[in-house]
């Protein structure tokens, strides 16, 4: 491939009219991995483990809502006090039944826009997932899927739902006095 052949490449794709959302959406997952990290870093001090390699281990072989379940049960049991849990535990409900499945669609989903489609304008957010549904009573009928116009601004408003959370686990895991600080990495040996 030519040079100025890959320049056009590039260009056409920067003049894409979801070039906006897609933009918003990189956002989301960056914040999202600043969320799992703390995530990560409360279950570490949660856990208090002297030994890097067992809390390394099993910190990383559990999926999200795991550990999202062992932060309630150990925060339960080493809650500074019943005030701290119960933000404890707002917060990650917020977490895990509203904007964990949220961030899924806008990671997901499938984003369809016209040729003709106006950049910065709403984009179609199609979910494809089909179940039976009752479009009136007594009648059953397939649903292939679900569509929803998303603007630049709805997928700013959920960043600023993700950072708010993360700043809410932040307090709490200061709040605790159970901290976590990674181990430095190894050091590389020189050439």
């Amino acid at each position: 491939m030519v040079d100025s052949d890959l320049h056009k490449i590039l260009d056409d794709l920067r003049k894409l009219p979801w070039r906006e959302q897609a933009e918003e959406v990189g956002v989301v997952c960056i914040l999202w991995t600043k969320l799992e990290l703390l995530i990560d870093i409360l279950l570490l001090g949660l856990l208090e483990s002297t030994c890097e390699t067992t809390a390394s281990v099993i910190v990383t072989t559990m999926d999200f809502r795991e550990k999202i379940a062992a932060i309630k049960v150990i925060g339960f049991k080493k809650k500074p006090s019943d005030e701290w849990f119960s933000k404890l535990d707002d917060a990650l409900k917020t977490i895990d039944e509203e904007l964990r499945p949220e961030r899924n669609r806008y990671i997901h989903d499938y984003w369809l826009a016209a040729d003709t489609a106006v950049p910065g304008e709403p984009i179609l957010r199609l979910q494809h997932k089909t179940k039976l549904v009752k479009p009136q009573a007594r009648q059953i009928a397939i649903q292939y899927h679900s569509a929803k116009q998303i603007s630049v601004g709805e997928i700013m408003a959920f960043q600023v739902r993700v950072l708010s959370s993360t700043g809410k686990l932040m307090e709490l895991s200061a709040q605790s006095g159970m901290s976590y600080s990674f181990p430095p990495p190894p050091e590389e040996d020189a050439p």
